[in-house]
């Protein structure tokens, strides 16, 4: 049975005639500016106010800040919904302030793929995922790598010049660039020495760079400073229709680190959030906010449009890394960097 826009018939039998009622509510959720808050707001909060009359509101930040504003509040929580990245997800859990999900509030959350819901024990829910696949310049780059490990070889013998995700990018940076080179290499979390050596070795050739924001690539690459890097998919596409046919985009083998967004219930927020978790998780919900933003979906029973689905990335051609396992190693990491390679 479908749930409409992801709320179930008896929902809408209590919220019928709710829209523009003095019982209407404001859902904070956490989230950022830009076309981001388009896609909420067209894909989520639409169909979201339509049924229950609520609204939402977006406390903008990061996640540290999130939480941080959800923990120093007595009483109601400031944030209903939290909309955060993986490693801020398992610190909500650590810090104790989110609710498993209720699926008898949320039916949408059987069509999340088993992958996601195996990563996340139900504390929660991804609903969205970008690969950190490579952008390359077609012109100067005649073949691709269709490997990391070629990636990495390609790089140190000269044959083009990359960017990779630096230190100062954040966690799924590190997780995009130690993690996944120590995991090519025969290494793993405990064990990052291969990756660290082959970071070197690319440095010491002269072809590494390093990006640590988004617009720092694509002016990198944009301006012919290098020929390919480490780069999100969605992005990455988004760019190479604006008018740079020449530039590619490739998930190389084993796969691309994945980037997840999920959602969480905050203990003690309003029960609607459920309701509004339950769009943000819905087949509709999800093929508008996909087809917006061009990035691959939880749920899957997702369509995305003919002029979108070629750019998403398969969930087969994803790898998830251990988040928490990452987490507890960064102070390492971040200590190690500044010593071999900054």
């Amino acid at each position: 049975m479908k749930h409409l826009f992801g709320i179930g018939a008896a929902a809408l039998a209590l919220t019928a005639g709710a829209g523009g009622s003095a019982s209407a509510k404001e859902i904070v959720i956490s989230g950022f500016g830009g076309l981001w808050e388009e896609a909420v707001r067209t894909c989520f909060e639409a169909p979201f106010t339509a049924a229950t009359g609520n609204t939402i509101a977006i406390t903008m930040g990061a996640g540290n800040q999130w939480i941080n504003q959800v923990k120093a509040a007595s009483g109601t929580p400031p944030i209903d919904l939290l909309m955060i990245s993986s490693s801020g997800a398992f610190e909500a859990i650590a810090q104790d302030i989110v609710e498993p999900i209720d699926e008898a509030r949320v039916p949408n959350y059987a069509e999340v793929a088993p992958q996601f819901k195996e990563f996340t024990k139900g504390m929660g829910s991804v609903y969205v995922y970008g690969a950190m696949g490579l952008m390359y310049d077609s012109d100067t780059v005649k073949e691709a790598p269709t490997s990391w490990q070629e990636f990495v070889d390609g790089t140190i013998e000269g044959k083009w010049r990359v960017s990779v995700p630096g230190l100062d990018y954040g966690a799924s940076g590190i997780a995009s660039t130690i993690w996944m080179l120590s995991k090519v290499a025969g290494g793993s979390t405990d064990d990052t020495d291969a990756g660290f050596a082959d970071i070197q070795k690319m440095k010491e050739s002269g072809n590494l760079m390093f990006w640590n924001s988004a617009n720092d690539f694509i002016n990198q690459i944009g301006s012919g400073e290098v020929d390919m890097g480490m780069y999100w998919d969605g992005r990455s596409w988004a760019f190479i229709d604006d008018g740079h046919p020449n530039l590619k985009y490739i998930n190389p083998e084993p796969g691309s680190v994945a980037a997840m967004t999920w959602v969480q219930k905050v203990k003690g927020s309003d029960d609607s959030a459920w309701d509004l978790m339950n769009i943000v998780l819905s087949e509709e919900g999800q093929a508008c906010y996909g087809n917006m933003m061009r990035y691959g979906m939880s749920n899957e029973n997702v369509t995305y449009d003919a002029s979108v689905v070629d750019q998403i990335t398969d969930l087969d051609a994803i790898v998830i890394p251990p988040f928490a396992d990452i987490s507890a190693k960064m102070p390492e990491w971040v200590d190690r960097w500044n010593r071999e390679i900054r």
